[in-house]
């Protein structure tokens, strides 16, 4: 006779498998206090199509800098092209946060 599905023995067995890994870039940074919408989203742009062992510094570079819409407003084009400039096309990335620095 098959047994029930466990969803607790599941989910245990999972966690188990995936404790050895370190934890996702947004995961951390959330910790380490940056996890309004914002910073959230933000560290999300860096993020896409960069490695963590990249996104994690490269956040919070500018967030030292730099941490809400107004913020970001003050920064010019050339102050976030070097603060971002590790992550993955950070040119089209930068971009992104113009419009964004332009929106607040």
């Amino acid at each position: 006779m098959k047994k029930p599905f466990d969803i607790d023995l599941a989910v245990k067995l999972i966690d188990e498998a995936v404790r050895p890994f370190p934890k996702a870039a947004m995961f951390e940074l959330a910790e380490e206090g940056f996890k309004s919408p914002f910073e959230q989203l933000v560290a999300c742009m860096i993020s896409i199509r960069t490695y963590d062992e990249v996104s994690l510094p490269t956040a919070r570079k500018l967030f030292a800098r730099a941490r809400t819409p107004a913020e970001i407003s003050t920064l010019t084009v050339a102050e976030i092209a070097s603060l971002i400039n590790t992550s993955t096309f950070f040119v089209r990335k930068r971009r992104k946060f113009m419009k964004l620095r332009s929106a607040s």
